[in-house]
């Protein structure tokens, strides 16, 4: 009994309220936009990949650079080799 009671006051307590009206204002906006053209993204996600193939590039020739030039560099064995030599041992350097 007392849930029903307490129902019906809810119920009864919405009775005042209206329904609101929707602005015409933002009716034709929606109606706009609905209608519009829809906009061409393709050359604005083209443009990132292209940017993104571009810096990978970039990274991968600059690594490839990178171990190029040490490779190229001459390596300083003369500590190594004065060891080698203390010790009594032929260094050869057929890795």
């Amino acid at each position: 009994m007392q849930k029903e009671k307490w129902i019906d006051e809810i119920l009864e307590s919405i009775d005042g309220i209206k329904a609101t009206d929707t602005k015409n204002i933002s009716w034709q906006t929606i109606q706009q936009r609905m209608n519009a053209q829809p906009q061409n993204y393709f050359f604005e996600t083209k443009i990132k990949w292209v940017a993104a193939a571009a810096m990978i590039v970039f990274i991968n020739v600059s690594v490839l650079w990178y171990i190029n030039q040490q490779h190229t560099q001459p390596t300083n064995n003369l500590a190594v080799e004065n060891m080698a030599k203390e010790m009594g041992i032929e260094n050869s350097y057929n890795y």
